[in-house]
């Protein structure tokens, strides 16, 4: 033994150990619930789409005062975001990447982006989509019964509208 500690010292080191454990447990369990619930918020993040958590978080600042316009004036502060592997999947006439700040993310690549990266490729890739579906004119109406009606005011349908 290097040092001799008294039983009172031990337990007051125990005591402060588990202090500490309690919190870094309660700060994980705090940041599992983020990727849990960042993923369930989002509209383009779901269970059955093709991101997978990595377990990583990186530290990005964020400026809680943006319409601030003088920088000193800006206040910062430092959050912990989860990561995500993706793989890009783009449509024939999207071309072969897209980019975002200066970065280009290729098609049929696998990337890990964080999790505000990630919901502004996938919210890109689903307008990508639908473009291409409206370019190539897929019938969005093919399975849905054909009607007669339409939707006109009884005075209109009076003057001989239909």
């Amino acid at each position: 033994m290097a040092e001799n500690k008294s039983i009172k010292e031990l337990q007051d080191e125990i005591l402060k150990l588990q202090g500490e454990l309690k919190e870094e447990r309660s700060e994980k369990d705090d940041l599992e619930k983020l990727v849990y619930e960042s993923g369930r918020s989002s509209q383009f993040l779901s269970d059955t789409s093709e991101e997978k958590a990595t377990g990583k978080f990186i530290t990005i600042e964020k400026c809680t005062n943006p319409w601030v316009k003088k920088k000193s004036e800006q206040i910062w502060e430092e959050e912990k975001v989860p990561t995500f592997f993706f793989t890009i999947d783009l449509p024939p006439g999207a071309g072969s990447e897209l980019s975002t700040n200066g970065l280009q993310f290729y098609h049929g690549e696998t990337y890990e982006l964080s999790y505000y990266t990630l919901v502004d490729i996938k919210s890109r890739i689903a307008r990508c989509w639908d473009h291409e579906k409206s370019i190539h004119g897929e019938n969005e109406n093919v399975y849905r019964k054909k009607t007669n009606t339409a939707f006109i005011s009884a005075e209109a349908r009076n003057r001989g509208a239909h």
